[in-house]
């Protein structure tokens, strides 16, 4: 079945669904953006019938229709919806499980169309309103934040400190997976280097991936582990304003990467999310500079890293940002009818950077 009608066929369904495993009325929905998941909002009726929902959440619900492999792994989603719930507890806001009538945090579904019948598993969470920081300007003192946020995130998530008696911390064995999403696995990316459109971003690609398996994989023993979130950024961080008018961060979304892996990768995704969200607008190399240093120390101020970490950061980031171009491209050819591809496809951003740490 075509990615296109699977989309299709989900978003028809909801209504159905979450009437029969979660007890929820739909009132109105509207499908968001997603890489290879399919999310739709929800809103609700005051009218629950599932005894682990006290009452509706007024600002809706993400309705989320899993990818085929993490679907595969139930124990895996279980996890990250509990590790959402220990964050939460611990202080640091992130979208609410749903569970189901009968008390789950992940429910199988089956669509069907076109005579085919697809299985995948859906989960539910709460819902943030507010602006999507990608959409405002990234100012010195949002760029502090975020680091900080994401320091403070990555020690909480060690789930070994005074707030682990707040909420039973996850397996941290059930999160562990392969990708080809994941950092440590960028010098795997020559076979992909093809998708590259052009001789010269081809050889680019060749010359970080080359750069990247020299100076960062022989010391992946050296560098701190544990879990990250992989994924934070601009486009995962909700914000709100004050009573001053003033924005602050309301919450971190997107707890699908969760996995260990490297501190100073996590460094590099935020960086990376950064950079891809606002080169558009014409940033320059002097900020982008200006930009990792704010990020960086901001970061390790909570949660410190290493000289040796720090030494490679740029080439991490540049190694992130050819990923997502290289399985963006790739992505692409499979799914043409996915317009959030293209926020990962960033050649020019990352012909500037390598230019720039090269000068």
């Amino acid at each position: 079945m075509g990615t296109a009608v699977l989309r299709h066929a989900f978003v028809g369904s909801v209504t159905e669904l979450l009437r029969a495993k979660y007890g929820l009325i739909v009132t109105s929905q509207r499908q968001l953006d997603g890489y290879v998941d399919v999310n739709v909002w929800v809103d609700v009726s005051d009218v629950i019938t599932n005894p682990h929902i006290n009452e509706r959440h007024h600002d809706g619900y993400v309705v989320k229709l899993i990818n085929e492999n993490d679907s595969q792994r139930p124990p895996l989603l279980d996890a990250r919806q509990r590790l959402m719930l220990y964050v939460n507890k611990a202080g640091i806001p992130a979208p609410l499980p749903v569970r189901t009538i009968t008390g789950c945090y992940t429910s199988s579904v089956e669509l069907v169309t076109k005579g085919d019948v697809i299985k995948r598993q859906i989960v539910v969470m709460s819902f943030f309103r507010g602006i999507v920081l990608s959409d405002l300007s990234m100012t010195p003192d949002v760029l502090q934040e975020l680091g900080r946020i994401t320091g403070k995130l990555n020690i909480c998530m060690q789930g070994d400190n005074s707030l682990a008696n707040l909420q039973t911390f996850p397996d941290i064995t059930s999160l562990e997976y392969d990708s080809v999403w994941k950092v440590c696995e960028c010098g795997q990316l020559l076979s992909l280097v093809e998708h590259a459109p052009g001789e010269k971003l081809r050889t680019m690609s060749i010359s970080i991936i080359t750069e990247f398996n020299s100076k960062v994989v022989p010391n992946l023993q050296t560098y701190q582990t544990g879990l990250i979130h992989h994924d934070v950024g601009p486009q995962n961080i909700v914000m709100r304003q004050d009573m001053d008018q003033r924005w602050k961060m309301a919450a971190i979304l997107d707890f699908g990467d969760v996995c260990s892996s490297c501190y100073v990768f996590e460094v590099a995704i935020l960086l990376s999310n950064i950079f891809m969200n606002e080169f558009s607008r014409s940033m320059t190399t002097s900020e982008m500079a200006l930009t990792r240093d704010t990020v960086f120390d901001s970061y390790t101020a909570v949660k410190p890293l290493s000289t040796n970490e720090k030494e490679v950061v740029d080439i991490c980031v540049e190694a992130r940002i050819l990923q997502c171009c290289l399985l963006g491209e790739k992505t692409r050819e499979t799914d043409p009818g996915n317009d959030y591809i293209g926020d990962y496809i960033c050649w020019e951003l990352l012909e500037s950077l390598c230019n720039t740490c090269r000068d």
